[in-house]
Protein backbone atom coordinates (compact mmCIF):
# COMPACT_ATOMS: atom_id res chain seq x y z
CA UNK A 1 0.00 0.00 0.00
CA UNK A 2 0.90 3.21 -1.11
CA UNK A 3 0.55 6.89 0.66
CA UNK A 4 -0.78 7.80 -2.83
CA UNK A 5 -3.39 4.77 -2.54
CA UNK A 6 -4.56 5.39 0.99
CA UNK A 7 -5.05 8.88 -0.01
CA UNK A 8 -7.08 8.48 -3.14
CA UNK A 9 -9.59 5.92 -1.35
CA UNK A 10 -10.21 8.39 1.84
CA UNK A 11 -11.21 11.07 -1.18
CA UNK A 12 -13.43 8.98 -2.52
CA UNK A 13 -15.36 7.72 0.84
CA UNK A 14 -15.31 10.49 2.36
CA UNK A 15 -17.04 12.43 -0.92
CA UNK A 16 -19.69 9.97 -0.60
CA UNK A 17 -19.84 10.23 3.12
CA UNK A 18 -20.19 14.12 2.94
CA UNK A 19 -22.65 13.74 0.24
CA UNK A 20 -24.96 11.98 2.40
CA UNK A 21 -24.73 13.50 5.49
CA UNK A 22 -25.15 16.52 4.19
CA UNK A 23 -21.90 18.59 4.23
CA UNK A 24 -21.76 18.62 -0.06
CA UNK A 25 -25.14 19.95 -0.47
CA UNK A 26 -26.76 18.26 -3.57
CA UNK A 27 -28.26 21.46 -5.10
CA UNK A 28 -25.48 23.09 -5.30
CA UNK A 29 -22.93 20.02 -6.25
CA UNK A 30 -24.68 16.90 -7.91
CA UNK A 31 -23.17 13.60 -6.58
CA UNK A 32 -21.94 12.75 -10.00
CA UNK A 33 -20.19 16.49 -10.45
CA UNK A 34 -18.68 15.10 -7.15
CA UNK A 35 -17.40 11.95 -8.25
CA UNK A 36 -15.86 14.00 -11.70
CA UNK A 37 -13.69 15.97 -8.67
CA UNK A 38 -13.11 13.25 -7.40
CA UNK A 39 -11.38 11.69 -9.65
CA UNK A 40 -9.58 15.01 -11.18
CA UNK A 41 -8.06 15.46 -7.15
CA UNK A 42 -7.05 11.96 -7.73
CA UNK A 43 -4.79 12.68 -10.61
CA UNK A 44 -3.67 16.31 -8.80
CA UNK A 45 -2.31 13.80 -6.04
CA UNK A 46 -0.49 11.43 -8.62
CA UNK A 47 1.33 15.03 -10.06
CA UNK A 48 1.66 16.35 -6.33
CA UNK A 49 3.24 12.64 -6.14
CA UNK A 50 5.57 13.43 -8.98
CA UNK A 51 3.40 10.47 -11.00
CA UNK A 52 1.84 10.75 -14.08
CA UNK A 53 -1.60 11.93 -14.53
CA UNK A 54 -1.91 8.70 -16.45
CA UNK A 55 -5.19 9.58 -18.21
CA UNK A 56 -4.83 6.56 -20.63
CA UNK A 57 -5.01 4.18 -17.51
CA UNK A 58 -8.19 6.06 -16.15
CA UNK A 59 -9.82 5.92 -19.38
CA UNK A 60 -9.18 2.39 -20.10
CA UNK A 61 -10.66 1.35 -17.49
CA UNK A 62 -13.76 2.24 -18.57
CA UNK A 63 -15.41 -0.48 -19.97
CA UNK A 64 -18.02 0.39 -22.83
CA UNK A 65 -20.00 -2.97 -23.35
CA UNK A 66 -22.18 -2.43 -20.03
CA UNK A 67 -22.47 1.56 -21.12
CA UNK A 68 -23.87 0.59 -24.89
CA UNK A 69 -25.83 -2.04 -23.43
CA UNK A 70 -27.59 0.16 -20.80
CA UNK A 71 -28.08 2.66 -23.10
CA UNK A 72 -29.47 0.26 -25.78
CA UNK A 73 -31.73 -0.84 -22.64
CA UNK A 74 -32.93 2.29 -21.80
CA UNK A 75 -33.68 2.90 -25.48
CA UNK A 76 -36.01 -0.06 -25.31
CA UNK A 77 -37.56 0.67 -22.29
CA UNK A 78 -38.15 4.44 -23.55
CA UNK A 79 -39.95 2.96 -26.61
CA UNK A 80 -42.05 0.35 -24.67
CA UNK A 81 -43.05 3.16 -22.13
CA UNK A 82 -44.25 5.44 -25.32
CA UNK A 83 -46.20 2.39 -26.89
CA UNK A 84 -48.28 1.96 -23.42
CA UNK A 85 -46.10 -0.96 -22.62
CA UNK A 86 -46.33 -0.67 -19.06
CA UNK A 87 -49.73 0.59 -18.52
CA UNK A 88 -50.67 -3.08 -20.72
CA UNK A 89 -48.65 -4.88 -17.62
CA UNK A 90 -50.67 -2.78 -15.35
CA UNK A 91 -54.04 -3.48 -16.80
CA UNK A 92 -53.81 -7.01 -17.20
CA UNK A 93 -52.76 -7.49 -13.41
CA UNK A 94 -55.97 -5.10 -12.44
CA UNK A 95 -57.98 -7.72 -14.15
CA UNK A 96 -56.78 -10.63 -12.69
CA UNK A 97 -58.18 -9.04 -9.28
CA UNK A 98 -61.49 -9.21 -10.64
CA UNK A 99 -61.12 -13.18 -11.27
CA UNK A 100 -61.28 -16.09 -8.22
CA UNK A 101 -57.38 -15.69 -7.52
CA UNK A 102 -58.25 -12.21 -6.31
CA UNK A 103 -56.67 -9.79 -4.39
CA UNK A 104 -53.81 -11.58 -2.98
CA UNK A 105 -52.47 -12.70 -6.16
CA UNK A 106 -52.79 -9.40 -7.72
CA UNK A 107 -50.22 -8.15 -4.68
CA UNK A 108 -47.59 -11.17 -4.62
CA UNK A 109 -47.35 -10.30 -8.35
CA UNK A 110 -47.27 -6.34 -8.24
CA UNK A 111 -44.63 -5.86 -5.80
CA UNK A 112 -42.50 -8.45 -7.83
CA UNK A 113 -42.85 -7.20 -11.28
CA UNK A 114 -40.26 -5.47 -11.49
CA UNK A 115 -37.54 -7.89 -10.59
CA UNK A 116 -39.57 -10.19 -13.31
CA UNK A 117 -39.56 -7.51 -16.01
CA UNK A 118 -35.62 -6.17 -14.74
CA UNK A 119 -35.09 -2.84 -16.33
CA UNK A 120 -31.70 -1.17 -16.60
CA UNK A 121 -33.15 1.10 -13.62
CA UNK A 122 -36.05 0.69 -11.26
CA UNK A 123 -37.95 3.94 -11.76
CA UNK A 124 -38.13 3.21 -15.17
CA UNK A 125 -41.12 0.80 -14.04
CA UNK A 126 -41.95 2.54 -10.58
CA UNK A 127 -43.59 5.29 -11.92
CA UNK A 128 -46.01 3.09 -14.50
CA UNK A 129 -46.68 0.97 -11.24
CA UNK A 130 -47.52 3.12 -8.93
CA UNK A 131 -51.02 4.37 -9.46
CA UNK A 132 -51.88 0.71 -9.50
CA UNK A 133 -50.02 0.18 -6.34
CA UNK A 134 -51.90 3.24 -4.61
CA UNK A 135 -54.93 1.16 -5.65
CA UNK A 136 -54.56 -1.73 -4.37
CA UNK A 137 -52.79 -0.87 -1.69
CA UNK A 138 -56.04 1.03 -0.42
CA UNK A 139 -58.27 -1.96 -1.56
CA UNK A 140 -56.10 -4.09 0.97
CA UNK A 141 -56.32 -1.44 3.82
CA UNK A 142 -59.66 -1.00 3.82
CA UNK A 143 -60.73 -4.41 3.62
CA UNK A 144 -58.28 -5.10 6.55
CA UNK A 145 -58.80 -1.65 8.62
CA UNK A 146 -54.97 -1.20 9.08
CA UNK A 147 -53.73 1.95 6.31
CA UNK A 148 -49.76 0.11 7.09
CA UNK A 149 -50.89 -2.03 4.31
CA UNK A 150 -51.35 0.57 1.68
CA UNK A 151 -47.53 1.84 2.70
CA UNK A 152 -46.69 -2.05 2.28
CA UNK A 153 -47.64 -2.60 -1.19
CA UNK A 154 -46.28 0.47 -2.44
CA UNK A 155 -42.65 0.18 -0.40
CA UNK A 156 -42.69 -3.35 -1.21
CA UNK A 157 -42.94 -3.06 -5.23
CA UNK A 158 -40.51 0.63 -4.62
CA UNK A 159 -37.56 -1.88 -2.91
CA UNK A 160 -38.10 -4.55 -5.21
CA UNK A 161 -37.83 -2.20 -8.33
CA UNK A 162 -34.23 -0.61 -6.43
CA UNK A 163 -32.59 -3.97 -6.56
CA UNK A 164 -34.43 -4.81 -10.11
CA UNK A 165 -31.62 -3.68 -11.73
CA UNK A 166 -28.91 -6.32 -10.92
CA UNK A 167 -30.43 -9.12 -12.76
CA UNK A 168 -31.81 -6.76 -15.76
CA UNK A 169 -30.34 -8.48 -19.32
CA UNK A 170 -30.92 -4.88 -20.60
CA UNK A 171 -27.91 -3.77 -19.19
CA UNK A 172 -28.17 -4.23 -15.33
CA UNK A 173 -25.24 -3.80 -12.59
CA UNK A 174 -25.14 -7.90 -12.53
CA UNK A 175 -23.71 -7.83 -15.73
CA UNK A 176 -20.55 -6.11 -14.76
CA UNK A 177 -20.06 -8.03 -12.22
CA UNK A 178 -20.26 -11.02 -14.29
CA UNK A 179 -18.15 -9.05 -17.17
CA UNK A 180 -15.24 -7.92 -14.37
CA UNK A 181 -15.18 -11.34 -12.76
CA UNK A 182 -15.27 -13.17 -15.73
CA UNK A 183 -18.54 -15.64 -14.76
CA UNK A 184 -20.72 -16.85 -16.76
CA UNK A 185 -23.40 -14.58 -18.68
CA UNK A 186 -26.31 -14.92 -16.56
CA UNK A 187 -25.08 -16.69 -13.64
CA UNK A 188 -26.47 -13.81 -10.82
CA UNK A 189 -29.92 -13.31 -12.67
CA UNK A 190 -31.49 -16.13 -10.31
CA UNK A 191 -29.77 -15.02 -6.91
CA UNK A 192 -30.51 -11.87 -7.08
CA UNK A 193 -33.98 -12.06 -8.42
CA UNK A 194 -34.57 -14.83 -5.15
CA UNK A 195 -32.68 -12.44 -2.94
CA UNK A 196 -35.14 -9.36 -4.08
CA UNK A 197 -37.95 -11.77 -3.47
CA UNK A 198 -36.97 -12.44 0.14
CA UNK A 199 -36.01 -8.22 0.97
CA UNK A 200 -39.03 -7.17 -0.42
CA UNK A 201 -41.30 -9.85 1.48
CA UNK A 202 -38.71 -8.33 4.65
CA UNK A 203 -39.62 -4.91 3.96
CA UNK A 204 -43.27 -5.48 3.96
CA UNK A 205 -43.03 -7.25 7.64
CA UNK A 206 -40.77 -4.76 9.04
CA UNK A 207 -43.68 -2.10 8.02
CA UNK A 208 -46.71 -4.03 8.69
CA UNK A 209 -45.00 -5.30 12.61
CA UNK A 210 -42.50 -2.60 13.36
CA UNK A 211 -42.48 0.88 11.85
CA UNK A 212 -46.04 1.61 11.02
CA UNK A 213 -47.01 1.45 14.62
CA UNK A 214 -46.07 5.39 14.34
CA UNK A 215 -47.14 5.51 10.57
CA UNK A 216 -48.42 8.60 10.01
CA UNK A 217 -49.80 9.76 5.95
CA UNK A 218 -51.85 11.80 4.09
CA UNK A 219 -52.57 9.22 1.07
CA UNK A 220 -54.41 11.17 -1.86
CA UNK A 221 -58.17 9.90 -2.94
CA UNK A 222 -57.49 6.57 -5.04
CA UNK A 223 -59.73 5.54 -7.78
CA UNK A 224 -59.80 3.40 -10.85
CA UNK A 225 -56.76 4.18 -13.44
CA UNK A 226 -58.48 5.99 -16.13
CA UNK A 227 -55.43 5.23 -18.32
CA UNK A 228 -56.29 3.88 -21.82
CA UNK A 229 -54.56 1.21 -23.29
CA UNK A 230 -53.95 1.60 -26.90
CA UNK A 231 -53.53 -1.89 -29.03
CA UNK A 232 -50.08 -0.86 -29.36
CA UNK A 233 -49.65 -1.05 -25.76
CA UNK A 234 -49.97 -4.73 -25.88
CA UNK A 235 -48.21 -5.35 -28.80
CA UNK A 236 -45.03 -3.71 -27.75
CA UNK A 237 -45.46 -5.69 -23.83
CA UNK A 238 -45.65 -8.85 -26.32
CA UNK A 239 -42.70 -7.95 -28.18
CA UNK A 240 -40.53 -6.89 -25.13
CA UNK A 241 -41.58 -10.07 -23.13
CA UNK A 242 -40.70 -12.43 -26.44
CA UNK A 243 -36.90 -10.40 -26.57
CA UNK A 244 -36.49 -11.22 -23.02
CA UNK A 245 -36.91 -15.05 -23.83
CA UNK A 246 -35.15 -14.49 -27.00
CA UNK A 247 -32.17 -13.13 -24.33
CA UNK A 248 -32.34 -15.88 -21.47
CA UNK A 249 -33.71 -18.95 -23.44
CA UNK A 250 -32.00 -18.93 -26.79
CA UNK A 251 -29.18 -17.10 -25.90
CA UNK A 252 -28.48 -16.34 -29.82
CA UNK A 253 -24.73 -15.49 -30.44
CA UNK A 254 -25.74 -11.98 -31.63
CA UNK A 255 -24.73 -8.88 -29.30
CA UNK A 256 -27.09 -7.40 -26.62
CA UNK A 257 -27.10 -4.32 -28.00
CA UNK A 258 -28.22 -5.16 -31.72
CA UNK A 259 -30.67 -7.63 -29.86
CA UNK A 260 -32.39 -4.88 -27.87
CA UNK A 261 -32.09 -2.02 -30.81
CA UNK A 262 -33.67 -4.11 -33.05
CA UNK A 263 -36.52 -4.65 -30.31
CA UNK A 264 -36.65 -0.97 -29.93
CA UNK A 265 -36.98 -0.17 -33.80
CA UNK A 266 -39.71 -3.05 -33.85
CA UNK A 267 -41.74 -1.19 -31.31
CA UNK A 268 -41.35 1.91 -32.78
CA UNK A 269 -42.67 0.72 -36.16
CA UNK A 270 -45.51 -0.97 -34.40
CA UNK A 271 -46.90 1.70 -32.67
CA UNK A 272 -45.45 4.56 -34.78
CA UNK A 273 -43.01 6.24 -32.31
CA UNK A 274 -40.91 9.29 -32.96
CA UNK A 275 -37.26 9.13 -31.96
CA UNK A 276 -38.29 12.23 -29.39
CA UNK A 277 -41.19 9.90 -27.96
CA UNK A 278 -38.38 7.40 -27.11
CA UNK A 279 -35.89 9.46 -25.42
CA UNK A 280 -38.24 11.17 -23.71
CA UNK A 281 -38.14 8.19 -21.23
CA UNK A 282 -34.41 7.39 -21.00
CA UNK A 283 -33.65 8.41 -18.14
CA UNK A 284 -29.76 9.93 -17.69
CA UNK A 285 -28.65 9.46 -13.88
CA UNK A 286 -27.95 5.80 -14.33
CA UNK A 287 -26.22 6.19 -17.17
CA UNK A 288 -24.02 9.11 -15.83
CA UNK A 289 -23.44 7.58 -12.48
CA UNK A 290 -22.17 4.62 -14.14
CA UNK A 291 -19.94 7.02 -16.63
CA UNK A 292 -18.52 8.67 -13.08
CA UNK A 293 -17.86 5.46 -11.69
CA UNK A 294 -16.20 4.03 -13.66
CA UNK A 295 -13.66 7.18 -14.11
CA UNK A 296 -13.35 6.82 -10.50
CA UNK A 297 -12.56 3.54 -10.65
CA UNK A 298 -9.84 3.81 -13.30
CA UNK A 299 -8.67 6.76 -10.80
CA UNK A 300 -8.30 4.36 -8.06
CA UNK A 301 -6.61 1.70 -9.55
CA UNK A 302 -4.08 4.11 -11.26
CA UNK A 303 -3.28 5.38 -7.80
CA UNK A 304 -3.69 2.55 -5.83
CA UNK A 305 -6.24 2.99 -4.10
CA UNK A 306 -7.33 -0.90 -4.38
CA UNK A 307 -4.41 -1.64 -3.33
CA UNK A 308 -5.22 0.14 -0.48
CA UNK A 309 -8.29 -1.15 0.31
CA UNK A 310 -7.08 -4.36 -0.02
CA UNK A 311 -4.32 -4.05 2.14
CA UNK A 312 -7.05 -2.79 5.26
CA UNK A 313 -9.78 -5.07 4.88
CA UNK A 314 -7.08 -7.77 4.87
CA UNK A 315 -5.58 -6.47 7.84
CA UNK A 316 -9.15 -6.29 9.43
CA UNK A 317 -9.53 -10.01 8.76
CA UNK A 318 -6.06 -10.80 9.99
CA UNK A 319 -5.80 -8.75 12.89
CA UNK A 320 -9.05 -7.98 14.88
CA UNK A 321 -11.78 -10.52 15.88
CA UNK A 322 -14.15 -10.18 12.58
CA UNK A 323 -12.05 -12.48 10.72
CA UNK A 324 -12.47 -12.91 6.89
CA UNK A 325 -16.40 -13.18 7.47
CA UNK A 326 -16.68 -10.51 9.33
CA UNK A 327 -15.01 -8.51 6.94
CA UNK A 328 -16.82 -9.78 4.47
CA UNK A 329 -20.10 -8.78 5.91
CA UNK A 330 -18.98 -5.42 6.57
CA UNK A 331 -18.22 -5.02 2.03
CA UNK A 332 -21.27 -6.62 1.51
CA UNK A 333 -22.96 -4.28 3.38
CA UNK A 334 -20.42 -1.03 2.84
CA UNK A 335 -23.01 0.60 0.27
CA UNK A 336 -25.61 0.49 2.50
CA UNK A 337 -23.95 2.33 4.76
CA UNK A 338 -23.36 4.35 2.07
CA UNK A 339 -26.02 4.65 0.32
CA UNK A 340 -26.37 6.44 -3.06
CA UNK A 341 -29.26 7.08 -5.10
CA UNK A 342 -28.07 4.76 -7.90
CA UNK A 343 -26.35 0.94 -6.78
CA UNK A 344 -23.73 1.54 -10.22
CA UNK A 345 -22.17 4.46 -8.20
CA UNK A 346 -20.70 1.89 -5.78
CA UNK A 347 -20.90 -0.80 -7.86
CA UNK A 348 -18.48 -0.08 -10.90
CA UNK A 349 -16.22 1.91 -8.10
CA UNK A 350 -15.38 -0.56 -5.72
CA UNK A 351 -16.24 -4.12 -7.31
CA UNK A 352 -12.33 -4.51 -8.37
CA UNK A 353 -11.79 -4.18 -5.11
CA UNK A 354 -14.27 -6.18 -3.58
CA UNK A 355 -13.27 -9.12 -6.49
CA UNK A 356 -9.45 -8.60 -5.09
CA UNK A 357 -10.42 -9.48 -1.32
CA UNK A 358 -12.85 -12.60 -2.58
CA UNK A 359 -9.93 -14.10 -4.11
CA UNK A 360 -8.15 -13.66 -0.28
CA UNK A 361 -11.51 -15.46 1.13
CA UNK A 362 -11.30 -18.11 -0.93
CA UNK A 363 -7.94 -18.90 0.02
CA UNK A 364 -7.81 -17.96 3.58
CA UNK A 365 -10.84 -20.16 3.99
CA UNK A 366 -10.50 -22.92 1.24
CA UNK A 367 -13.98 -22.14 -0.04
CA UNK A 368 -13.89 -21.32 -3.98
CA UNK A 369 -17.25 -19.92 -4.36
CA UNK A 370 -16.00 -16.99 -2.01
CA UNK A 371 -15.47 -14.37 -4.77
CA UNK A 372 -19.14 -14.96 -6.80
CA UNK A 373 -21.01 -15.15 -3.17
CA UNK A 374 -19.66 -11.98 -1.86
CA UNK A 375 -19.85 -10.35 -5.36
CA UNK A 376 -23.31 -10.82 -5.80
CA UNK A 377 -23.92 -10.11 -2.59
CA UNK A 378 -22.02 -6.87 -2.64
CA UNK A 379 -24.24 -6.11 -6.04
CA UNK A 380 -27.34 -6.54 -4.60
CA UNK A 381 -26.56 -4.67 -1.78
CA UNK A 382 -25.63 -1.72 -3.44
CA UNK A 383 -28.64 -2.11 -6.06
CA UNK A 384 -30.74 -2.18 -3.34
CA UNK A 385 -29.47 0.79 -1.42
CA UNK A 386 -31.10 3.04 -4.18
CA UNK A 387 -34.47 2.87 -2.45
CA UNK A 388 -33.28 4.05 1.47
CA UNK A 389 -30.84 6.85 -0.05
CA UNK A 390 -31.21 10.06 1.39
CA UNK A 391 -30.08 11.61 -2.12
CA UNK A 392 -32.85 11.05 -3.82
CA UNK A 393 -33.51 7.54 -3.69
CA UNK A 394 -36.57 5.51 -5.27
CA UNK A 395 -38.07 5.11 -1.66
CA UNK A 396 -38.58 9.40 -1.93
CA UNK A 397 -41.21 8.56 -4.59
CA UNK A 398 -43.41 6.67 -2.95
CA UNK A 399 -42.60 8.99 0.54
CA UNK A 400 -44.01 11.84 -1.59
CA UNK A 401 -47.24 10.28 -2.84
CA UNK A 402 -48.36 9.08 0.43
CA UNK A 403 -46.88 12.44 2.05
CA UNK A 404 -45.08 10.94 5.27
CA UNK A 405 -42.15 12.51 6.48
CA UNK A 406 -39.05 12.16 3.99
CA UNK A 407 -36.88 9.16 4.52
CA UNK A 408 -39.54 7.20 6.79
CA UNK A 409 -38.84 4.61 4.59
CA UNK A 410 -35.42 4.25 4.89
CA UNK A 411 -35.00 2.23 7.99
CA UNK A 412 -37.61 -0.81 7.09
CA UNK A 413 -36.15 -0.84 3.50
CA UNK A 414 -32.55 -0.94 4.58
CA UNK A 415 -33.36 -3.97 7.18
CA UNK A 416 -35.18 -5.84 4.43
CA UNK A 417 -32.33 -5.73 2.67
CA UNK A 418 -30.41 -6.57 5.20
CA UNK A 419 -31.88 -9.80 5.43
CA UNK A 420 -32.64 -10.50 1.54
CA UNK A 421 -29.11 -10.37 0.51
CA UNK A 422 -27.52 -13.58 2.34
CA UNK A 423 -30.48 -15.47 0.54
CA UNK A 424 -28.96 -14.60 -2.70
CA UNK A 425 -25.54 -15.74 -0.98
CA UNK A 426 -26.97 -18.94 -0.18
CA UNK A 427 -28.57 -19.86 -3.75
CA UNK A 428 -24.92 -19.10 -5.04
CA UNK A 429 -23.50 -21.27 -1.89
CA UNK A 430 -25.36 -24.77 -2.56
CA UNK A 431 -26.43 -24.00 -6.12
CA UNK A 432 -22.66 -22.90 -7.56
CA UNK A 433 -22.57 -20.43 -10.35
CA UNK A 434 -24.56 -21.85 -13.30
CA UNK A 435 -24.22 -19.45 -15.67
CA UNK A 436 -28.11 -19.27 -16.09
CA UNK A 437 -28.87 -23.03 -17.36
CA UNK A 438 -32.17 -24.42 -17.39
CA UNK A 439 -31.85 -26.60 -15.01
CA UNK A 440 -34.66 -28.44 -12.53
CA UNK A 441 -32.90 -28.12 -9.04
CA UNK A 442 -32.82 -24.42 -10.61
CA UNK A 443 -36.00 -24.72 -11.15
CA UNK A 444 -37.24 -26.14 -7.50
CA UNK A 445 -35.31 -23.81 -5.77
CA UNK A 446 -37.36 -20.76 -7.70
CA UNK A 447 -41.01 -22.37 -7.53
CA UNK A 448 -39.62 -22.71 -3.76
CA UNK A 449 -38.79 -19.08 -2.80
CA UNK A 450 -42.17 -17.98 -4.91
CA UNK A 451 -44.09 -20.09 -2.30
CA UNK A 452 -42.50 -18.77 0.13
CA UNK A 453 -43.40 -15.45 -1.08
CA UNK A 454 -46.77 -16.19 -2.05
CA UNK A 455 -47.37 -17.54 1.42
CA UNK A 456 -45.74 -14.88 3.13
CA UNK A 457 -48.08 -12.24 1.16
CA UNK A 458 -51.06 -14.23 2.19
CA UNK A 459 -49.98 -14.03 5.78
CA UNK A 460 -49.32 -10.47 5.59
CA UNK A 461 -52.03 -8.88 4.01
CA UNK A 462 -54.33 -11.08 6.68
CA UNK A 463 -55.72 -13.70 4.71
CA UNK A 464 -55.21 -17.30 5.13
CA UNK A 465 -52.09 -19.05 4.76
CA UNK A 466 -53.65 -21.46 1.58
CA UNK A 467 -55.19 -18.60 -0.01
CA UNK A 468 -55.37 -19.94 -3.36
CA UNK A 469 -54.54 -16.13 -5.25
CA UNK A 470 -51.44 -16.08 -3.02
CA UNK A 471 -49.95 -19.33 -3.89
CA UNK A 472 -50.38 -19.28 -7.31
CA UNK A 473 -48.84 -15.92 -7.78
CA UNK A 474 -46.19 -17.15 -5.57
CA UNK A 475 -45.52 -19.94 -8.46
CA UNK A 476 -46.14 -17.91 -11.25
CA UNK A 477 -43.50 -15.77 -9.95
CA UNK A 478 -40.95 -18.33 -9.14
CA UNK A 479 -41.26 -19.64 -12.57
CA UNK A 480 -40.39 -16.11 -14.72
CA UNK A 481 -37.75 -15.73 -12.34
CA UNK A 482 -36.78 -18.94 -13.34
CA UNK A 483 -37.63 -18.27 -17.41
CA UNK A 484 -36.88 -14.29 -17.24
Amino acid sequence: MTILGAMALALFLGACLASIRGWIPQRALTLQTTLLLVAALIVILRLAFGKPPAFGEILGGTSLHPITATVAGFLLAGALQAAGGFDAASALLRRLTGTGLGLPFALVVLVNLPTIFAMPCGRILAAPLMPLALLLGQEAAERSGDRTMLAMVVFGMLVNAGASCVPSALGGIGLLGEGMGRFPAGSFGDPSQLGTLVLTLATMALIRFVHGRDLKMRPPATTEPSVTVPDQGYTALAVFVLMLALVMIVRPRIPLQVILTVSTLMIMALARLSLANVLAGVILHPLSAMIAGFLVAGALSASGGFDALLWLLEGLARHTPLGFVGVSILVVFLPLMLAMPCGRIMSVALIPGVLLFGEKVAHATAFPLAAPVLLVSFILSAAGSCGPSPLGGVGNIGEGRLRIPDFWSSRPQALGIFLGVPAAALVIRFGGVSGGAYRLSTLSTCLGFGLVSGLGTNWLFGYRLRHLGGLAGGLLVGLLVWIL
